[in-house]
């Protein structure tokens, strides 16, 4: 687990309100706070997608847990009033980014990674990576131009999720063509690019989903119910995973 060590700024963007701090590894960071509008189950679901993108491989910035001690809350003023010292969530600050758009995706050279990307948004409902823009970025790197997948807030269509509507998003599939993937779809993407992620997806035992739902802090997630339900979900969610990776396959071009 990371600990942060100085408070840097508030991130200026997004409806949970997060804050640049700096941490114990050199790296800045972004956090997310347990006290956010949301609730809490915004950092279930960023904790998920961080063990989800690690184990799959997906170009999601490095994330995971950080703790804040009362020090580093008294830092500032703001903090100190509305934010408790304890476990939050951390995702690595990318500088020198730019939002992705369409005149910018030709120049990223790992466009075939968003094939995975797409298969996760959909198997996981998080249709807010093409309704709000500043989920996708690009910055050049050394090799070139390189997307990432960032804010996962919205998994299962909401911040606050609850087992009703879990129970009603399991068996749905929507597909979502709107703006990039709509492009990378038409464009770029070729159905062999959707089947890394595929295996990874179906090689991931319910064991590691319970594992991953363990790994949960129980403040995030306090109720025994709800973290049984979820792991269940996650192990039943996985067997839709290649109807939709054929559903979008269908949306690519043959002709790339």
């Amino acid at each position: 687990m990371l600990t942060a060590v100085t408070h840097l700024k508030p991130v200026g963007r997004g409806v949970t309100a997060p804050h640049l701090f700096t941490a114990d590894d050199g790296e800045t960071y972004v956090v997310k706070f347990q006290a956010n509008k949301i609730g809490p189950k915004v950092l279930v679901n960023e904790l998920l997608a961080a063990k989800l993108g690690e184990r799959w491989q997906l170009c999601f910035p490095p994330s995971g847990l950080i703790y804040l001690s009362q020090k580093v809350v008294n830092q500032e003023y703001y903090l100190s009033q509305r934010v408790q010292a304890g476990v939050h969530f951390a995702s690595r600050f990318l500088p020198s980014c730019r939002y992705l758009n369409r005149f910018l995706l030709h120049k990223a050279v790992n466009k075939p990674d968003m094939a995975g990307v797409m298969l996760f948004d959909h198997l996981f409902h998080n249709v807010d990576r093409t309704h709000n823009p500043r989920n996708l970025l690009i910055r050049q790197e050394t090799d070139g131009w390189r997307l990432y997948a960032i804010d996962h807030s919205h998994l299962f269509y909401r911040g606050k999720w609850t087992p009703e509507s879990l129970n009603k998003l399991l068996t749905i599939i929507s597909i979502n063509c709107q703006r990039s993937f709509g492009v990378l779809l038409k464009h770029y993407l070729q159905a062999d690019d959707f089947l890394p992620c595929l295996q990874k997806i179906e090689a991931t035992s319910d064991a590691d989903f319970a594992e991953m739902v363990n790994e949960i802090p129980q403040e995030w997630l306090p109720g025994a119910e709800e973290r049984e339900l979820l792991t269940n979900w996650l192990c039943q969610r996985r067997g839709y995973a290649a109807e939709i990776a054929d559903q979008l396959c269908r949306l690519t071009s043959p002709h790339l």
